[in-house]
């Protein structure tokens, strides 16, 4: 009788380049530029000039990259769209409440 051994694949890092780093730094800086225009509404309880059907479309498109990053496992698009979904949300409420 034949026994199988079955061997759990071991995943090698490969060691962080300076693009690496710089990523990760977009990552999270970038949604947070967004932060700005909710201050700005949220603030002045005024959305005139802010354009609800563009923010929709920011928010929908930031839910198909999350949810396509969380389905191939891709931290880095896992993160980013979490924070841009969150602030683009936030927005679009402000933008209902406040036009």
């Amino acid at each position: 009788m034949a026994h199988f051994v079955h061997k759990r694949a071991v995943k090698h890092k490969k060691p962080k380049q300076p693009i690496d780093y710089l990523v990760r730094f977009f990552m999270i800086a970038t949604p947070l530029f967004e932060i700005p225009q909710a201050l700005s509404i949220y603030g002045s309880k005024d959305a005139s000039g802010v354009s609800g059907i563009t923010w929709i479309f920011f928010a929908c498109s930031s839910a198909v990259w999350l949810a396509y990053g969380w389905r191939e496992k891709i931290k880095p698009l896992v993160v980013a769209y979490s924070l841009y979904l969150t602030i683009e949300t936030g927005i679009v409420i402000g933008i209902i409440m406040y036009s």
